[in-house]
């Protein structure tokens, strides 16, 4: 019980700050600007089943598995299941990381202007 309990507090915690923590916004801006990435960075579920997977490779998967690939892949839909199931639960669907980083520019430069132009109080 306590590896099962031990694999979903890492999964959720490694899910969480690659995909939403603040501290990793910086990395998470470089990877997104590959197309290909970009979904994999800020959904929790695609980058759950890849921690899911590494998890195993570190050896912190609680259940037997006849092979390595058998292992790799029932670990990667177990832990895309609980970072989904997470992330529904605390944040309804809602990555906030993702509508603050991408931003479309001309919002931002807009915004920028809207800043300036307020009466400062």
């Amino acid at each position: 019980m306590i590896d099962i309990l031990r694999f979903a507090l890492l999964e959720v915690g490694i899910v969480y700050f690659l995909t939403m923590s603040a501290i990793f916004s910086a990395p998470r801006r470089l990877i997104a600007r590959l197309p290909v990435l970009l979904a994999l960075i800020y959904c929790p579920s695609c980058t759950g089943f890849w921690v899911g997977v590494l998890l195993y490779i570190a050896g912190f998967y609680p259940f037997a598995a006849h092979d390595a690939l058998q292992g790799g892949a029932c670990a990667g839909f177990i832990g895309m299941a609980i970072a989904n199931a997470w992330h529904l639960a605390l944040y309804q669907g809602s990555n906030y990381a993702y509508d603050d980083e991408q931003q479309p520019p001309q919002q931002e430069a807009q915004s920028a202007e809207t800043k300036e132009t307020l009466p400062h109080e």
